[in-house]
C-alpha cells in the first residue's frame, strides 16, 4: 500500500497486489490461529485468509471457495466457519496485536469508524445514520476499530459493533442476531473504553496516546474521564459546540464555560491567524489539564476543526504528527473495503460479523507486514484436496471475548453470505 494526495489534499491509498500470485500465508496463519481448538477451524481460517488476499473484486463465499480446487463443499464449509462455528475471536485478535506490535514501533492507538452500507434491517447493528462524508443518511452497520499506529502503518487489531438505542431496546431482534446480553447495553463511549482495555499493553510504550474522533460520540466527557482514569493521554477531534472552560477561569464559576468555537473563534476577523492555534482548557466540573487546538486550513470558518488533548505541553509539531494517524486510518478503512472484503460480509449474526472483521484485519495486517519484509513464512500452494467440514455440535456453547455463552445464544443461524 502507498499513500498519496490528490489535488484537493485528500489522502488516497493504493494497495500493491504482489501477494496475489503466491501468498505465502501458512506461517502467519499457523501462528495467528494456533489457539482455535479444532483442526478444521484452523484449516478453513487459512483458506478464508488466502481468499481475502487473492480474490479480486467482491469477496463472496462462493468466490473465496473457488480458491480450493476440486472441493464441492468449500462454500458450505467457509459459511459454517465464518457464520456458525463457535470460535472465539478474542485470542486471535490478541495474537494479531502482539504480532503487529513486534514488527512496528507503536506511537499511538487510533480509534477508527467503519461505515458499512447494508440493505434490509435484519443484519446485526443495522440502523439509519447520517454519514458526514456521504452527506446523507445511510442504512448501515457501524464498527469501531482499534488501530495500532506506527510511523509506517495504522493496522486494525480489534473491533466493536455499534448498537443504537432501537437495537438495545429490542430483545427479540438482539436474540435473532445472537447478541450477548453484556454487549447489548454498551453505548459508544463505553465500547471505545472496552477496546482500550483489551489492548496488549505490555507490548507498547506507556506513553502511547489514544487518537479518536468524538464529534458524534454521545457523552464524550465520560470517555475522556475514563481515559484519564486509566492514565492514558488522548488527542480527540471534538465538535465546535464542545463545552470547555479556559484554565484562567475560576473553577467555581460555571458561567465561564464556553464552546470550543467561542474559545478559539474563526470568523472573518480572525482569518489572518496561524493555521494552528491553541488554548489551555479543562472539562467542566472535572480535574485535569487539556489544550484545545484549532486547525484552520482556509479562511472559511466552516473548515475549522477542533481538537482536544491531554498532551497539554505538546507543541504543534507533535500534534500534527499524531493527527496523521487519524487521516491514514480513514484511508485504510477505504482500502479494506475496496481490497480486503470488509464490505462484503452478508451474514446477519453478531458472531459472524466479528469473525469476518477479524479475518479482514488479519488479511490487511499480513499484506502490510509481508510487503515490508518483516513477516516471513513458507510459501504454499492451494490444497489439492480438502475434507468435508464436520457437522456443528448440537446445542454447543459459543464463546466471545473470553466468555462462555449460553446455548440459546450459540444456536447456529446459517444465514450464509447471501442477505
Amino acid at each position: 500500500m502507498t499513500t498519496r494526495k490528490n489535488r484537493r489534499g485528500e489522502i488516497l491509498v493504493s494497495v500493491h497486489r504482489s501477494h496475489r500470485q503466491h501468498p505465502d500465508v501458512t506461517g502467519f496463519a499457523e501462528s495467528l490461529f494456533a489457539l482455535l481448538p479444532r483442526t478444521d477451524q484452523r484449516r478453513w481460517a487459512e483458506v478464508y485468509l488466502r481468499g481475502l488476499l487473492t480474490v479480486p473484486g467482491r469477496k463472496t463465499l462462493q468466490r473465496l471457495a473457488e480458491t480450493v480446487p476440486g472441493s464441492r463443499t468449500a462454500s458450505q464449509c467457509l459459511q459454517q466457519f465464518i457464520n456458525a462455528s463457535p470460535w472465539d475471536w478474542a485470542p486471535v485478535r490478541q495474537e494479531l496485536a502482539v504480532t503487529v506490535a513486534a514488527a512496528r514501533p507503536t506511537t499511538a492507538w487510533t480509534i477508527g469508524t467503519a461505515v458499512i452500507p447494508k440493505r434490509g434491517e435484519h443484519s446485526v447493528g443495522v440502523h439509519r445514520r447520517f454519514v458526514p462524508k456521504a452527506g446523507r443518511t445511510l442504512n448501515c452497520q457501524v464498527g469501531l476499530g482499534l488501530f495500532l499506529s506506527s510511523e509506517e502503518d495504522d493496522i486494525p487489531v480489534d473491533w466493536e459493533i455499534v448498537l443504537d438505542e432501537i437495537w438495545r431496546a429490542d430483545t427479540n431482534r438482539l436474540q435473532r442476531a445472537r447478541v450477548p446480553e453484556d454487549v447489548a447495553v454498551r453505548p459508544e463511549w463505553a465500547q471505545v473504553l472496552d477496546l482500550v482495555d483489551r489492548r496488549p499493553g505490555g507490548q507498547l510504550p506507556h506513553e502511547a496516546p489514544v487518537i479518536a474522533d468524538l464529534q458524534s460520540v454521545e457523552s464524550a466527557d465520560r470517555l475522556l474521564a475514563g481515559l484519564a482514569h486509566r492514565g492514558m493521554d488522548v488527542l480527540a477531534q471534538v465538535p465546535p459546540g464542545q463545552i470547555l472552560v479556559p484554565t484562567s477561569a475560576s473553577p467555581n464559576r460555571g458561567a465561564s464555560a464556553l464552546t470550543a468555537e467561542a474559545l478559539l473563534p474563526s470568523g472573518p476577523a480572525q482569518h489572518r491567524l496561524p493555521a494552528l492555534t491553541s488554548l489551555p482548557v479543562r472539562l467542566p466540573r472535572r480535574d485535569g489539564a487539556y489544550r484545545l487546538w484549532a486547525h484552520r486550513p482556509s479562511p472559511d470558518p466552516r473548515a475549522v476543526r477542533f481538537y482536544l488533548t491531554s498532551l497539554a505541553e505538546a507543541g504543534a509539531d507533535r500534534i500534527v504528527s499524531l493527527l496523521r494517524h487519524q487521516v491514514r486510518t480513514r484511508a485504510v478503512m477505504e482500502a479494506m473495503g475496496d481490497s480486503f472484503g470488509m464490505l462484503d460480509f452478508a451474514g446477519r449474526s453478531f458472531f459472524g460479523w466479528h469473525h469476518h472483521m477479524t479475518m479482514t484485519s488479519a488479511a490487511y495486517a499480513y499484506s502490510r507486514l509481508s510487503l515490508s519484509g518483516r513477516q516471513t513464512a513458507a510459501r504454499v500452494t492451494p490444497p489439492q484436496r480438502v475434507s468435508a467440514c464436520p457437522p456443528l455440535p448440537a446445542g454447543g456453547t459459543a464463546v466471545h471475548a473470553g466468555r462462555r455463552r449460553s446455548p440459546r445464544l450459540s444456536q447456529a443461524t446459517t444465514s450464509g453470505f447471501a442477505d
